[in-house]
């Protein structure tokens, strides 16, 4: 498990590494939402950790990978 490593709240706390995509929750998303109020802003792979929200791992994941257009996310 990958662990959060800043002197800060979220140390020791875990952190979602490798993922291909997050799903959040209208409630997971009001979570980090305030604690990005309350504590300040986070690189998303930072702040998606387990001290502000519930963390799980969905196998076979619901998200499906982009077989037509793989460059969507670089643009030209």
């Amino acid at each position: 498990p990958l662990k959060y490593k800043k002197n800060n709240l979220y140390r020791g706390s875990y952190m979602t590494p490798g993922t291909a995509a997050y799903i959040l929750s209208p409630k997971g998303a009001n979570k980090i939402l305030s604690a990005a109020k309350k504590h300040g802003l986070e690189q998303s792979d930072f702040i998606i950790n387990s001290h502000n929200i519930r963390l799980q791992y969905v196998y076979p994941s619901p998200v499906k990978y982009n077989k037509i257009n793989l460059r969507t996310s670089h643009g030209e």
